[in-house]
């Protein structure tokens, strides 16, 4: 198997897949994953319950969860482009100090990773990180993401931002809500 430690991650939800789409940055190469609804419904909850055995969620963490997510955004991961994903994209590079376009160019051939989906989700939990490894029946990459117990929360605070547009349900930890969130769904309830 080939392993891919997972540095920085953005997250986007896709109406034409109805997937959760996980693009990953490894290194130098950038890697697409999905997630379907039945996987991220089996993963999400788990990681929510080993942040609440973990003492997140405390009244006092909080504040220092918004406020932590808000000051680490990082720039999103791009993906390469292509016109058939998967497939090698070829460069075409010229070399400026010739006379002769045709003597001097060079074709280049740069291998775009196809889209992946996640088949698997392996979780190894510690009282402070935790490891999830997804794995795809199809292929021999695997996905390591490693994360601490605010990295966790950043983490299903990302997801929750993306899933919005889904018509994914999900009972999220009120500790993970906005105070506008928090009083929608109080009027929500109170409308029911």
């Amino acid at each position: 198997m080939i392993e891919h430690v997972v540095q920085t991650i953005s997250l986007n939800y896709s109406v034409v897949e109805d997937r959760l789409e996980l693009r990953c940055k490894s290194g130098l190469p950038s890697y697409q994953l999905w997630l379907t609804q039945r996987m991220w419904l089996q993963l999400t909850p788990a990681i929510i319950k080993w942040l609440v055995d973990s003492g997140v969620g405390a009244p006092h963490t909080k504040g220092f969860i918004k406020d932590s997510f808000a000051e680490n955004k990082s720039d999103p991961v791009e993906l390469p482009t292509t016109v058939d994903a998967g497939k090698p994209a070829t460069e075409h590079t010229t070399n400026e100090s010739s006379a002769s376009d045709d003597l001097s160019s060079e074709i280049t051939t740069k291998w775009i990773p196809e889209p992946w989906l996640c088949t698997t989700a392996n979780l190894q939990m510690a009282s402070q990180s935790i490891r999830i490894q997804f794995v795809a029946d199809c292929s021999q990459h695997v996905f390591i993401f490693s994360m601490s117990a605010l990295e966790a929360c950043h983490f299903l605070i990302a997801q929750k931002n993306a899933l919005k547009k889904s018509g994914w349900s999900f009972a999220w930890p009120a500790w993970l809500l906005g105070s506008e969130e928090q009083e929608q769904e109080s009027i929500e309830t109170s409308l029911h």
